[in-house]
């Protein structure tokens, strides 16, 4: 039986019921927003409790964050 082709890391759901866009990051990281807040997911698809500093400083993680402040400014 053929396999399916293999999705590039970060765009594959580690929970088939998790709709996150996950954005690849440094290091195998993944980096999305839920609910306005920055959350990640490491290489093997856990979702972390916290976000490294050192993701947090990435240049994906900033342009989330950075759209989460616009997307706020401009709530209706």
């Amino acid at each position: 039986m053929p396999r399916a082709p293999k999705q590039p890391r970060g765009f594959e759901p580690s929970d088939s019921a998790d709709p996150t866009p996950w954005i690849p990051a440094e290091r195998e990281y993944a980096v999305a927003l839920r609910q306005g807040k920055l959350v990640c997911r490491n290489a093997s698809g856990k979702t972390l409790a916290s976000v490294p500093s050192w993701l947090k400083e990435s240049d994906q993680a900033q342009r989330l964050l950075a759209l989460s402040d616009w997307l706020d400014e401009h709530a209706l």
